[in-house]
């Protein structure tokens, strides 16, 4: 069964659309897991007597690691496919 793909002209939109979407989800997962470190502090580490401003620590990692991964995986992608074709929409080989 032939992928679904975009027209010649369109590849690039289609390329840079699927990059973003994959980055946002690993952000947003990213923040969940922040979210559950918050929890954590909160309910188990209750006693501790000095607090510290998390947020900038997390928004550092909720959004650095993802685009250190995809600094990786992207052009992993493009260059090497599968046996489907390429990854993002990349041209056919």
């Amino acid at each position: 069964m032939p992928r679904p793909s975009c027209h010649a002209h369109m590849q690039g939109l289609c390329q840079g659309i699927a990059v973003v979407l994959h980055y946002f989800f690993l952000v947003s997962f990213m923040w969940m897991l922040m979210e559950g470190v918050v929890l954590y502090v909160m309910l188990v580490r209750v006693f501790i007597k000095k607090q510290r401003d998390y947020i900038i620590g997390f928004t550092l990692v909720s959004y650095g690691l993802p685009a250190l991964y995809m600094c990786v995986v992207v052009p992993l992608g493009l260059a090497l496919g599968d046996e489907q074709g390429p990854h993002y929409g990349g041209p056919e080989s």
